[in-house]
């Protein structure tokens, strides 16, 4: 082979090396990133978890998402429905999701897959970061797959949750007050035990225990003593009758 020949042939090689090389390198790695959000103190937003591309598709996933910081709490979560069998768990304030695709709906080649979403809720006025962690994932060859993880930003803002609050208790303590003390109209007065009302002036009539009571004594005198007196003056009342008698015979 002439000299230029083979100075061609290996030229063209090198040049083949360095291409494929680039071309690997401009492969990126595949991402699992939940979205940013912004939710409001004591509401609630959805997010979701998406994995940037799935080069080999994908056999199944398990991951989990926290928020950490106490701003926020994930309260919920769900698979997507591309996968036959999911998954999910909460605990602590942490959400658990595992997916298999059984139907292989995700292909190879395909891009911003959607793996699941989780519900978090404010806690508090701040920010804090949002992260996924993967257990394990599997593309269609059955080969594990290291995607990266990137953490999202949960900004919340100081929502109505406080003064909500507020106005229900002011609220409650409206009604239980109503509840106590009767309207202003001078209408039913609870007394306390649940269905039961006393309208207000009316008084309890005697029992029967207090009306015998009451036959008893007169004037505060014990019935005892009025029988005696009563004895005395019937014999007082004899005695004067007879001598009033005797004194006309």
């Amino acid at each position: 082979m002439p000299e230029r020949t083979r100075a061609a042939v290996v030229a063209l090689a090198v040049v083949g090396l360095v291409a494929g090389g680039a071309a690997a390198g401009a492969q990126t790695t595949p991402t699992v990133e939940p979205g940013d959000a912004t939710v409001a103190a004591g509401e609630t937003a959805t997010v979701a978890v998406t994995l940037s591309a799935a080069p080999d598709g994908l056999a199944g996933f398990n991951l989990t998402v926290e928020a950490t910081g106490g701003t926020a709490r994930v309260v919920g979560a769900s698979a997507a429905d591309d996968y036959g069998i999911t998954t999910e768990r909460v605990e602590d304030g942490r959400a658990t999701l595992e997916g298999v695709d059984i139907d292989e709906n995700v292909r190879a080649g395909a891009t911003d897959v959607r793996l699941g979403t989780v519900t978090v809720r404010g806690e508090r006025a701040g920010e804090i970061d949002l992260s996924v962690s993967v257990r394990r994932m599997d593309d269609d060859d059955g080969d594990p797959v290291s995607p990266e993880t990137e953490p999202a930003a949960l900004t919340v803002t100081g929502g109505s949750g406080d003064a909500g609050n507020g106005s229900a208790s002011g609220s409650d303590a409206s009604t239980a007050t109503a509840a106590v003390g009767g309207g202003n109209d001078g209408g039913p007065t609870s007394t306390g035990t649940p269905g039961t009302t006393e309208s207000a002036g009316t008084q309890a009539s005697p029992s029967d225990g207090e009306a015998a009571a009451g036959a008893r004594g007169i004037a505060g005198i014990p019935s005892d003593v009025v029988a005696v007196a009563l004895v005395a003056l019937l014999v007082v009342v004899s005695f004067v009758a007879g001598l009033a008698v005797g004194r006309f015979r």
